[in-house]
Protein backbone atom coordinates (compact mmCIF):
# COMPACT_ATOMS: atom_id res chain seq x y z
CA UNK A 1 0.00 0.00 0.00
CA UNK A 2 1.49 3.36 -0.57
CA UNK A 3 1.59 5.80 2.11
CA UNK A 4 3.32 8.74 0.76
CA UNK A 5 1.85 9.36 -3.19
CA UNK A 6 4.59 12.48 -3.84
CA UNK A 7 7.00 10.10 -2.68
CA UNK A 8 6.03 6.94 -3.99
CA UNK A 9 6.58 5.52 -0.54
CA UNK A 10 4.76 2.30 1.02
CA UNK A 11 4.00 0.74 3.94
CA UNK A 12 6.58 -1.85 3.39
CA UNK A 13 9.40 0.26 2.65
CA UNK A 14 8.74 2.45 6.28
CA UNK A 15 8.33 -1.16 7.80
CA UNK A 16 11.99 -1.69 6.62
CA UNK A 17 13.34 1.43 7.32
CA UNK A 18 11.92 0.62 10.94
CA UNK A 19 13.84 -2.50 10.81
CA UNK A 20 16.99 -0.60 9.73
CA UNK A 21 16.68 2.01 13.01
CA UNK A 22 14.74 4.24 11.78
CA UNK A 23 12.37 5.17 15.05
CA UNK A 24 10.37 8.70 13.84
CA UNK A 25 8.57 10.52 11.56
CA UNK A 26 11.70 12.51 11.61
CA UNK A 27 14.07 9.81 10.35
CA UNK A 28 11.40 8.81 7.96
CA UNK A 29 11.32 12.40 6.22
CA UNK A 30 15.24 12.20 6.44
CA UNK A 31 16.01 8.28 4.54
CA UNK A 32 12.93 8.30 2.42
CA UNK A 33 11.35 11.82 2.05
CA UNK A 34 7.79 10.64 3.70
CA UNK A 35 5.98 13.67 4.31
CA UNK A 36 7.84 16.35 3.00
CA UNK A 37 5.60 17.39 -0.18
CA UNK A 38 2.59 18.09 0.89
CA UNK A 39 2.18 16.10 4.51
CA UNK A 40 -0.89 14.54 4.27
CA UNK A 41 0.78 11.47 4.89
CA UNK A 42 2.07 12.33 8.28
CA UNK A 43 -0.30 10.86 10.58
CA UNK A 44 -0.36 7.27 8.84
CA UNK A 45 3.22 6.89 8.27
CA UNK A 46 3.70 7.69 11.83
CA UNK A 47 0.93 5.37 12.86
CA UNK A 48 3.13 2.76 10.56
CA UNK A 49 6.31 2.78 12.24
CA UNK A 50 4.95 2.98 15.50
CA UNK A 51 3.43 -0.16 15.05
CA UNK A 52 6.42 -1.93 13.19
CA UNK A 53 8.84 -0.41 16.01
CA UNK A 54 6.13 -2.03 18.44
CA UNK A 55 5.93 -5.31 16.62
CA UNK A 56 9.81 -5.37 16.65
CA UNK A 57 10.28 -4.92 20.04
CA UNK A 58 7.88 -7.94 20.79
CA UNK A 59 9.94 -10.64 18.74
CA UNK A 60 12.30 -12.57 21.09
CA UNK A 61 15.88 -11.41 21.45
CA UNK A 62 17.22 -14.08 19.12
CA UNK A 63 14.49 -13.08 16.29
CA UNK A 64 16.23 -9.14 17.00
CA UNK A 65 19.37 -9.84 16.31
CA UNK A 66 18.97 -12.15 13.04
CA UNK A 67 19.60 -15.32 14.53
Amino acid sequence: MIVCICNNISAARIRAEAENGCCSLADLKISLGVATNCGTCSEFAEKIIFEALHEHQQAPMYERVGR
